[in-house]
């Protein structure tokens, strides 16, 4: 991301009174956060209603603007703290940085599906990093509801691999 972008996500954060910011593209992302002092920002002609997250403001043409924002129009991802319909969802996250692989060997059968049940202790995929191979193995026993982790694509530390229904 060049500065010049930066700097203009920084403008549109500033006029539009967006106190926290996470953008991501591709491998890289960048968090930008403000301290926002609502008292000296507004002028006599500006009201700010805190339960609604609206701002109105009267121009001196006798224009009166208002501007809603919602937690959802200021997001640039859609992230679920949580899965709707699972109460017991469990997830393997990568301990490194490296590249995953569902099998042993290019030609193999991949460790498991989904809808496998699986047991504390089996292996769920291997990521390589700097020419080890590291198995991932089963924290917790339960049956496999999504393999997020893409064969031969790179993953960062800490990205979410497995759900896995307990």
């Amino acid at each position: 991301m060049k500065s010049k972008e930066i700097k203009e996500l920084m403008s549109a954060m500033k006029q539009n009174g967006i106190a926290r910011l996470k953008w991501k593209r591709g491998w890289n992302s960048i968090v930008l956060e403000q301290e926002i002092i609502k008292n000296e920002v507004m002028s006599s002609d500006t009201s700010y209603n805190k339960k609604n997250q609206s701002i109105s403001n009267q121009e001196p043409n006798g224009r009166i603007e208002q501007v809603t924002v919602s937690k959802q129009d200021i997001s640039f991802e859609n992230i679920p703290e949580k899965d709707d319909n699972s109460g017991n969802l469990h997830l393997i996250k990568s301990p490194l940085i490296g590249t995953y692989y569902e099998a042993s060997e290019p030609e193999a059968a991949p460790f498991v599906k989904v809808n496998d049940i699986v047991n504390v202790g089996d292996t769920l995929c291997i990521v390589e990093a700097m020419k080890s191979m590291n198995e991932i193995k089963a924290d917790v026993s339960g049956t496999i509801v999504e393999i997020v982790g893409e064969n031969g694509k790179l993953i960062e530390y800490d990205a979410v691999l497995f759900k896995i229904k307990v």
